[in-house]
């Protein structure tokens, strides 16, 4: 039985091309579809965490609208269009897991071992790698498959991770070689 999945954080026009744009976010798009082709040749599943608020959404008071339900900013980015039995859960904060279905879906996939990507680590990616932490889940960072809102913080969000969650470091094709050496069923 397969115990990984790849986690794929707010992979949305609002984050890559709109409103709450990072430093250089398309920078890990290729990455990211590399991972996510990499994890379908191995059967291992994807899960995509992605922000769909609601006008009552308290994050927003910090951060303004963004990736408001059914808007083209809470819509996928076309280069990353989920497919092949790709799982999509929306969230509502910045972790993928606080008061989604995403604990669940996962504990029924069996995985055990999350590989975290997407946008941004501080706060979206660091918050749900650390609810994973704490439901006692393994994580991977994919490091070359997540971006910062400040590019010159990523390194420091990244150790942080290390440090308080024991995340694991990883770059993106030593990943998909674990990808390729442990196949389900294979």
């Amino acid at each position: 039985m397969n115990d990984r999945a790849l986690i794929i954080v707010d992979a949305l026009n609002e984050f890559v091309y709109g409103g709450i744009k990072g430093e250089d976010p398309e920078r890990i798009v290729p990455y990211l579809q590399r991972l996510r082709s990499g994890a379908w040749r191995a059967g291992v599943p994807t899960v995509y965490c992605c922000d769909e608020h609601l006008a009552a959404d308290r994050e927003l008071t910090i951060w303004g609208k963004h990736a408001m339900r059914g808007s083209e900013g809470a819509q996928i980015i076309a280069a990353l269009h989920p497919e092949n039995g790709d799982y999509v859960v929306p969230k509502r904060t910045y972790s993928g897991f606080h008061d989604t279905g995403l604990d669940s879906l996962l504990r029924d996939l069996g995985a055990k071992r999350l590989f975290v990507t997407g946008f941004y680590t501080d706060p979206c990616v660091r918050h749900t790698v650390a609810d994973a932490y704490l439901r006692r889940y393994e994580v991977v960072v994919v490091t070359d498959a997540v971006a910062a809102l400040e590019a010159a913080k990523r390194e420091q969000d990244l150790e942080y991770m290390k440090k308080m969650y024991g995340a694991r470091l990883a770059q993106a094709d030593c990943v998909l070689a674990a990808f390729a050496e442990e196949k389900v069923g294979g």
